[in-house]
């Protein structure tokens, strides 16, 4: 699905571009280990890039149409898009700074795509913000893991391999992003360091060798 839909919205940018953006997608190890993994990242491609394609095609219409007519099936596209939006913010949390983006889009058409592409995102949004304030107590659609994510991946263990997994708070801290903050002000020579560790990681070549259960490549990616 991913692969289908970047060769539809790449369609626009010429040949040249659409096989190669689409063979970016198709070929790359990345999207082949997350998927063998389960990794939600996969997921999450396919609703902003849907949601994309979605606002694109609306896009098309109106430019196609000048005299205002196929106006259910234009708002029924900005609805779409904006519900696909929401579900990708159900998946991770960041993915709504993409909702600047969208919303420019829609706006360019007009104030009413803007209203119809955002109401699209409140149909998802509210009603887990509603489950959340009735069983967590906060209105928040937001997902919780935020903070103890940065303290995943900023500590001292990290610096020289950490895992997926938090350590034990340092003493007279109780706060995931406390200690976070404290260890990179404490220690910036060590946090620098684990920067650059990260850095090299996000640029390293990834492998992938099919039919082995755990790839070398990626177990070591995480070591």
């Amino acid at each position: 699905m991913l692969v289908l839909l970047t060769w539809l919205i790449s369609a626009r940018l010429g040949p040249l571009i659409q096989v190669v953006a689409t063979c970016l997608v198709a070929f790359n190890p990345n999207f082949w280990g997350l998927s063998a993994l389960g990794g939600y990242e996969v997921l999450l491609g396919v609703l902003i890039v849907g949601g994309t394609f979605l606002t694109q095609l609306y896009s098309n219409l109106v430019g196609e149409d000048a005299q205002g007519g196929q106006y259910p099936v234009k708002i029924l596209l900005v609805l779409l898009s904006g519900i696909l939006l929401g579900l990708a913010v159900m998946v991770q949390s960041k993915s709504f700074i993409i909702f600047i983006v969208f919303a420019f889009w829609w706006a360019r058409t007009s104030i009413r795509s803007l209203a119809v592409g955002t109401v699209g995102l409140l149909i998802v949004l509210l009603p887990w913000s509603m489950r959340n304030h009735f069983v967590l107590g906060t209105g928040s659609p937001f997902n919780s893991n935020g903070p103890i994510n940065m303290w995943i991946g900023n500590n001292p263990g990290q610096s020289t391999g950490g895992f997926m997994e938090p350590p034990p708070l340092p003493t007279g801290s109780s706060d995931f992003v406390e200690s976070a903050f404290i260890f990179t002000v404490s220690q910036p020579e060590l946090a620098f360091q684990l920067l650059i560790r990260k850095i090299g990681m996000l640029m390293e070549p990834l492998f992938s060798t099919l039919g082995m259960e755990s790839p070398v490549a990626y177990n070591g990616l995480f070591m």
